[in-house]
């Protein structure tokens, strides 16, 4: 009797430990998907410039999410799956916290489809995440 009782609340329970994980814990933050892409420099024609990526800032990022990113230098490296070959490089990241939908993942993926086009890449790394935010 006492297993059953157990288990009935533990059923009963488990709606408020679910939405308890999905409440964000300060006021005025919301649910939003958090994406961080990476953005190698090395290319085939060259390492790009800081021009170029500011243009790519300007040009293609920003009309994508105008409520705003954040983008910071890095060093990565990168194994090519076919070559096995480790490449190093300097890149750039770019963070956006923004409301997941559809239309918010597809641009994301079209933005790094530009880079890889732009700059002969053949890759660029993302990775998301749903996380708690306010701005």
């Amino acid at each position: 009797m006492g297993r059953i009782a157990l288990a009935l609340m533990l059923i009963a329970a488990a709606p408020r430990m679910a939405a308890a994980q999905d409440a964000c814990t300060l006021p005025g933050q919301t649910r939003m998907l958090v994406a961080e892409l990476f953005f190698g420099r090395a290319s085939p024609k060259g390492e790009v410039t800081e021009e170029q990526w500011r243009a790519f800032l300007r040009e293609q990022a920003t009309p994508r999410f105008p409520a705003g990113l954040t983008a910071f230098d890095a060093f990565g490296q990168w194994q090519d799956p076919a070559t096995q070959k480790i490449g190093r490089e300097r890149t750039k990241v770019l963070l956006i916290a923004t409301d997941d939908t559809d239309a918010a993942r597809q641009k994301i993926a079209d933005l790094a489809a530009v880079w890889r086009k732009k700059f002969a890449q053949k890759s660029v790394g993302i990775v998301t995440r749903d996380e708690c935010a306010a701005f």
